[in-house]
């Protein structure tokens, strides 16, 4: 049985963690009424929000799944890359990192490759938005924005945090965050080329062909090979892999 001063405690702390909730509510609901009174506008979640904004999110959900898109198809072309460091090869005005050079295994870790794809759309991402501006009336203004990508088995998920406020008549939407999926086996491109890398290191140089054909036929993927004076530049495409149409492309370069 508990005692009147254990009764009495339980109340006490009843009432203080009563009243803490009392005062939080209130805090949040005058910091929102406060929001609303300095913009004149009224915040609604987004899955209540009038149709007459429904334009402006579209376009953003364009943007978003646009850039996504273009970020792993970007890193494909530049083997992993936004920006391209050193060692690398321009061929042809365009810049290919280097996977073998010196002897050394110079391609960038799976981690890389998702940051290099996170930055594409960090940097791209605000200005496809600024060009919506003013859309339709719909006054649209996004926050600071952070990116995670992550390469997955059959696909790259890129989530996108990144607070967009959308304010048409009086009325104000906002959305935190976004996620996009953009179906392309880079898990498997990059593998690829992890293998071959590592075995012309391991083979002092030499190429194995038989190799290549073997990793083509039992990845579904073609593998060209252009040879340059001092280096050789591989080109994968992913013939399971389409991205408007077209076969994925991943390039890097070796030197001889």
């Amino acid at each position: 049985m508990v005692d009147k001063k254990t009764q009495v405690a339980l109340f006490l702390i009843f009432g203080l963690v009563l009243l803490i909730a009392v005062f939080f509510i209130s805090y949040v609901t005058l910091n929102k009424a406060k929001a609303e009174a300095e913009t004149g506008s009224e915040i609604v979640n987004v899955a209540d929000a009038p149709s007459s904004l429904l334009p402006a999110k579209l376009n953003i959900d364009f943007c978003v799944s646009e850039t996504a898109k273009d970020a792993v198809v970007y890193a494909g072309l530049y083997g992993g890359y936004y920006k391209v460091p050193e060692p690398k090869l321009t061929y042809f005005y365009d810049e290919v990192p280097y996977y073998a050079y010196q002897s050394r295994n110079t391609m960038p870790s799976r981690s890389a490759v998702e940051m290099q794809i996170s930055d594409y759309v960090a940097e791209q991402l605000p200005q496809c938005i600024e060009w919506l501006q003013d859309f339709q009336g719909a006054r649209i203004e996004g926050s600071a924005i952070s990116v995670k990508s992550t390469i997955g088995t059959e696909s790259v998920l890129v989530d996108i945090d990144y607070p967009i406020t959308i304010s048409k008549e009086g009325t104000q939407t906002q959305i935190p965050d976004f996620r996009a999926e953009v179906p392309v086996r880079l898990d498997t491109i990059y593998s690829i080329a992890s293998n071959i890398t590592e075995g012309k290191i391991r083979n002092n140089g030499a190429l194995c062909i038989d190799c290549l054909i073997d990793l083509a036929s039992e990845n579904n993927v073609f593998i060209d090979v252009v040879s340059e004076k001092d280096a050789m530049i591989f080109t994968i495409f992913d013939n399971a892999t389409k991205v408007d149409g077209d076969d994925y492309i991943f390039s890097f370069a070796m030197e001889k």
